[in-house]
């Protein structure tokens, strides 16, 4: 869920740290990891198909996090490009795993992500990055177990 909060403050975040010329380039670079993470996700074995789908979930949200409490921008760009990577590997995988609930497995993910620019928006006034990196971190543990 809190996938869009970390997508929707990236840019804000990085140029804090470094130029906006700087992080168009990583965010660049996180679209071909996402590329690349969707293409293996299409390759993985089926019997694979839980365990992968589990790690990628949990290195999106150690990722995610770790971008948040940098402050180095080559850091910064690396934990894009993981965290890029790991969620297009974890989505078709968690699509594929709905089976016949597909749609409605669709329809949760965006709710969380929309959601989770929203709730990003508070926490980030409340607590800043430090608090959202947190969050971050903590929903992807909490994904795990649902």
């Amino acid at each position: 869920m809190m996938m869009g909060a970390y997508w929707t403050f990236l840019e804000l975040f990085g140029q804090t740290i470094g130029s906006a010329e700087a992080m168009s380039y990583w965010l660049l670079g996180s679209l071909l990891a996402s590329a690349v993470g969707s293409w293996i996700a299409g390759v993985v074995p089926v019997f694979r198909t839980r365990i992968v789908r589990d790690v990628s979930l949990l290195a999106a949200g150690i990722s995610g996090a770790a971008s948040y409490v940098t402050s180095d921008m080559l850091a910064l760009g690396l934990t894009i490009l993981a965290n890029g990577f790991a969620l297009f590997l974890f989505f078709p995988l968690y699509l594929g795993l709905a089976g016949a609930r597909a749609t409605e497995a669709m329809a949760i993910y965006l709710f969380g992500f929309a959601f989770g620019g929203v709730a990003g928006a508070l926490i980030v006034s409340l607590g800043g990055y430090y608090l959202l990196a947190a969050t971050i971190l903590v929903t992807a543990f909490v994904a795990l177990l649902r």
